[in-house]
């Protein structure tokens, strides 16, 4: 995983491309997606590397790009009828709230492992960028352990800060990492869904998700219920997987999430099948510029998408029109 950057794409700016169908997703070719000769696949190595060791990362701003037409948000997307469980009777979020209930007891220990920890420079990374805009009420919607939650506490200093979640089993997780660090006044755990938000219109001035967004069961109902509950000129922060662009650190990675991955969770004790969910739902899931354009559709501004580590997770912002 450390050694991924040196295989990212460099290219900073994103070219309008044509309209390809992607299970009813409109597509925008970006540079990193044109065809390099055999120099310009070495500058981009050299380049990947050297950006890698000092810590940059690519940024994609659509902000003031004229964008290419859309579908209506009622479409189903691919990722929709991604289940845990294709023989279960169950919906999707019932099925989700059961898999994260039976894998909450070991869900940190597993993630830290199979991670190399990398994933809470991702998450301590998009908090930062959040820091000029000193949020004051948070919401951090499919909190899970509430791992976001207390990083959001000690980097953004907010008066408070609700986690919700469909996992009772997560959420008591979460209640017990916040009492050990007595931080029971500033940050509150309740069950909830994030197509159904049980809060007042223009409650929090950020909402935010990691890693919970592609197991809604209807993607463009929980845009909707977020904005709504932010105020205008709130913030909406999600970090999810994304896949990469460089083709070998895309088959790689490929390898690590479709074979590795469900393989360690078995040997740990895990439900091997909830980590191939994992895999199928990333995979499905819109990414990039295709996120970008359905939060757009939802009536978000200036957003914007941020990669890390070679593309296997991206960052998005976005922000509620005054």
């Amino acid at each position: 995983l450390r050694f991924a950057g040196a295989g990212r794409s460099l290219c900073q700016s994103v070219l309008p491309g044509e309209h390809i169908d992607q299970g009813g997703l409109p597509h925008i070719a970006s540079a990193d997606e044109c065809e390099f000769g055999p120099v310009g696949g070495w500058t981009l190595f050299v380049r990947g590397t050297t950006n890698y060791i000092f810590g940059s990362y690519d940024l994609h701003s659509l902000k003031g790009r004229q964008m290419l037409p859309l579908r209506r948000m009622n479409h189903p997307l691919p990722h929709d009828t991604v289940v845990p469980d294709r023989n279960s009777a169950e919906t999707k979020k019932e099925q989700v709230a059961r898999m994260f209930d039976r894998i909450a007891p070991r869900y940190d220990l597993l993630n830290r492992f199979l991670s190399a920890r990398i994933d809470l420079h991702w998450r301590k990374d998009a908090l930062r960028e959040m820091i000029p805009h000193a949020p004051k009420r948070i919401l951090d919607v499919a909190t899970g352990t509430a791992d976001l939650a207390l990083l959001a506490e000690k980097i953004l200093h907010p008066d408070s800060i609700i986690g919700i979640d469909i996992s009772s089993q997560m959420l008591s997780v979460g209640r017990d990492k916040i009492e050990k660090v007595k931080k029971s006044s500033s940050i509150l755990l309740e069950s909830g869904d994030a197509e159904a938000i049980n809060h007042p219109d223009g409650s929090f001035d950020l909402v935010m998700v990691a890693y919970g967004i592609r197991n809604f069961q209807d993607l463009s109902t929980g845009l909707k219920e977020m904005f709504r509950v932010l105020r205008p000129g709130g913030k909406l922060l999600i970090l999810e997987f994304s896949r990469p662009k460089n083709p070998i650190w895309r088959s790689l990675y490929q390898f690590y999430m479709k074979q590795y991955v469900p393989t360690v969770a078995s040997w740990m004790g895990q439900d091997k099948k909830a980590y191939s969910y994992l895999d199928e739902s990333a995979r499905l899931f819109p990414e990039r510029t295709d996120l970008v354009n359905i939060l757009e559709t939802a009536g978000y501004l200036d957003c914007t998408y941020k990669t890390y580590t070679g593309g296997i997770c991206s960052r998005y912002l976005a922000t509620r029109p005054l």
